[in-house]
């Protein structure tokens, strides 16, 4: 049958504890694992090892990893904080008007384009070691972003303001129309190789 192996803090030096929350794997196979408790570890070649951050990095979850136009890694906490993890350089979250929301902020890239962070509504993007906020929809006062997801293309699904919309060009393109499910959070869009959109 199928076999397991369990790695935790015990059996593998290195890994900083077992309560993971976030996996990523970079082009060089290295596995980023991001943990409850804010720290981040690696794996590679089977080798685990605790990677150093400032005393200044909250003691928070980590919900996200990604990797900007440099191919630099950047994790993200629940509060929407940012660090590059080659050179512990942080960005704070993007403005926003929304503090009340307890959805989770997430990380989208599509192919070559720049790292992206949604947080509490708000769009931004990190450009030159900075965090450039981006609104997909300016002519609306009210505009709301929950989440973005690449699609095959090369563009980008926009679920907000109730609707679900194809980003390409500096303009909408595709329409799915209102979403169905109400007020539930989402927590990740993606496309399928078949171009399958699924949302959850």
């Amino acid at each position: 049958g199928v076999r397991f192996t369990v790695f935790d803090s015990a059996n593998s030096p290195g890994l900083k504890n077992s309560r993971v929350t976030s996996l990523y794997q970079t082009e060089d196979e290295v596995i980023w694992i991001g943990h409850e408790t804010g720290d981040v570890s690696t794996m590679s070649e089977g080798k685990f090892a605790t990677v150093r951050l400032p005393d200044a990095w909250p003691k928070s979850e980590i919900v996200a990893f990604g990797q900007d136009q440099s191919r630099d890694v950047w994790a993200l906490n629940i509060s929407g904080l940012l660090i590059r993890l080659r050179d512990q350089h942080l960005l704070s979250p993007p403005p926003t008007s929304d503090l009340t929301t307890v959805a989770r902020p997430s990380l989208s890239k599509q192919l070559d384009g720049p790292l992206r962070i949604v947080f509490r509504g708000a769009v931004a993007e990190i450009n030159n070691d900075k965090l450039v906020p981006y609104d997909f929809d300016p002519t609306n006062s009210m505009n709301y972003t929950e989440q973005i997801g690449p699609s095959s293309d090369g563009t980008i699904w926009i679920i907000g303001n109730h609707l679900i919309r194809k980003w390409k060009q500096g303009t909408f393109g595709q329409s799915l129309g209102a979403y169905p499910w109400g007020q539930a959070f989402i927590t990740t869009v993606m496309e399928t190789s078949s171009g399958l959109l699924v949302v959850c």
